[in-house]
């Protein structure tokens, strides 16, 4: 089983997302999934699951409080951790692309929506 972690501010984005992993496990039934919508909130549940760190977290990076980019320097500060992150953005930006692609800890950058495709590509499902 796959565990994601999903931080959007928007609740209409998360709330999508939750709908495209719902129909993503109606076929395969493999991702176990936490949503936040902001940083810090999930910041504080994976400190909480030290000994249990997510296989992909899935990050907005403009949001209304701790941006995206404070989160992968936080994080990634604290935690020796494997898991890939993937930015999840509503524009395609260059510039924010090709920042976060020269980050070890990013895995992806992927333009909004998510879709059923995308994760079983990234998921090699």
């Amino acid at each position: 089983m796959e565990n994601l972690i999903f931080i959007d501010d928007d609740q209409v984005v998360n709330c999508y997302h939750k709908i495209v992993v719902d129909s993503f496990n109606e076929v395969d039934g493999h991702l176990d999934c936490e949503f936040f919508d902001k940083t810090e909130t999930a910041l504080d549940y994976l400190d909480s699951h030290d000994g249990d760190q997510p296989n992909y977290v899935f990050l907005d990076l403009n949001m209304s409080t701790a941006n995206g980019w404070e989160f992968l320097e936080t994080y990634f500060s604290r935690k020796n951790t494997d898991s890939r992150v993937i930015i999840l953005s509503t524009i395609e930006n260059t510039d924010d692309r090709l920042k976060a692609l020269a980050s070890p800890a990013v895995y992806d950058y992927c333009v909004k929506p998510l879709t059923v495709k995308y994760l079983e590509t990234i998921l090699q499902y």
